[in-house]
């Protein structure tokens, strides 16, 4: 009898485990009985989150673990062809009653329509980006996310599938090298690898579901953006009226396109040779405001090195690095004025960090001085102290002397 009944309950045990192994199956659609990579990239991504599965794009029945699953009477669609994918997106994210909820803009399909890559999807081509190529199939993930294909870190990277692609643009008769320039550029390291999250990436200037390439007259705006106050200082120079005209564009003529360099006096007045014509007015001003600011940098740099050797020496040096701090200042608003082209405005901010120089280099030299002749003054007393000292020592020494001659002659 007890052996019947520990039989009894193996089984009944088993019974129970298979009943919660199936149930959990059941839990599951059963495309992952196959599909079981897609599966586990399906469940990281944000729609697995929200409960949308996989019939939701490819039709089917979750449920039906035989092949029937896949029949057309079950609504199966199978791979999504490239030409269908961007309308299938847009079946939910078109949905205002559906996105309001997450606080998800619905109009990226009618702003995709409008990029270079949806302009010539409508043409047929399908060798464009579509949904897929930059959010990935499957492991969708918002954009917030840093491991998301379309994140600020990894977008450029994500653009480069296709742009770097040397076979694929040169039938859009594209460079395939935009991505190697914007790694080496101000904004690519900034990004890339001192992890600056405010630093421009594709996106910045391109836009993305509405994606296209900023026009000659655009470039103020787009990079006005984040440099506004360079682009106010531009609208005063003489190249604005050539910059709407669009002879020039604001940046880019003179800063490049995607391997933007820090920017460097050096670069003047090389840059300026390419509109303007070796000894004409235009280079002779440039030359001018070269060397204003680099007359400007070489005094802060030598009074640093003053301040350097004075603290050294013990000297409290903590005023003038504050006063040193405040000229390096103005030289920084000087890198933003010198795009007015004015002369006199430019050499304000030189002239005064000129002024700041010579005040802290006089005031270093004036305490040195007064150092010396503290000093000087020392020496002088303990010369008087050690002369005293002597004088005493000596006269001890005669009375000592006329001491001992007396008490001998007595």
């Amino acid at each position: 009898m007890r052996k019947f009944t520990v039989i009894f309950l193996l089984v009944f045990i088993f019974l129970f485990i298979f009943q919660v192994a199936a149930c959990a199956q059941e839990s599951k659609p059963s495309c992952v009985t196959c599909h079981s990579k897609t599966g586990m990239e399906f469940e990281q991504s944000v729609h697995s989150k929200r409960d949308i599965s996989c019939i939701t794009c490819h039709g089917g029945d979750a449920q039906d673990i035989e092949m029937s699953a896949h029949s057309k009477a079950k609504g199966f669609k199978g791979r999504i062809p490239r030409g269908k994918i961007p309308a299938l997106c847009a079946g939910c994210h078109s949905n205002n009653s559906l996105m309001r909820q997450y606080g998800i803009p619905t109009d990226q399909y009618r702003d995709y329509l409008t990029s270079k890559h949806g302009m010539d999807f409508l043409k047929g081509d399908t060798k464009v980006a579509v949904c897929t190529d930059c959010h990935t199939s499957h492991r969708i993930l918002p954009a917030d996310n840093p491991v998301s294909s379309v994140s600020r870190v990894n977008v450029a990277k994500t653009c480069s599938a296709c742009h770097a692609d040397k076979a694929l643009m040169s039938g859009y008769h594209l460079p395939s090298n935009q991505y190697e320039k914007y790694r080496e550029s101000i904004h690519g390291k900034a990004l890339l690898e001192e992890g600056n999250l405010s630093s421009a990436t594709c996106i910045s200037c391109h836009g993305s579901h509405s994606a296209l390439p900023p026009g000659v007259t655009e470039i103020e705006n787009v990079c006005g953006r984040c440099h506004s106050k360079t682009r106010d200082m531009f609208v005063k120079s003489p190249h604005q009226k050539p910059a709407q005209k669009g002879k020039m564009s604001q940046c880019i003529s003179c800063h490049s396109v995607h391997d933007i360099k820090r920017a460097s006096i050096d670069i003047i007045p090389g840059v300026c040779l390419k509109c303007h014509q070796k000894g004409s007015a235009q280079i002779s001003r440039a030359d001018e405001i070269k060397s204003n600011i680099t007359g400007a940098q070489s005094d802060l740099s030598k009074t640093g090195e003053e301040i350097k050797l004075a603290g050294k020496t013990g000297l409290n040096t903590g005023e003038m690095d504050v006063m040193l701090k405040e000229a390096n200042t103005d030289l920084l608003e000087l890198a933003v004025v010198q795009h007015t082209l004015d002369v006199s405005q430019i050499e304000k901010y030189s002239n005064q960090a000129e002024s700041i120089s010579e005040y802290i280099i006089g005031n270093i030299k004036d305490i040195y001085e007064g150092y010396k002749i503290r000093k000087m003054f020392l020496i002088v007393i303990w010369a008087f102290i050690l002369a005293v000292i002597l004088l005493l020592y000596l006269k001890k020494y005669r009375i000592e002397k006329q001491r001992a001659r007396s008490s001998s002659v007595k």
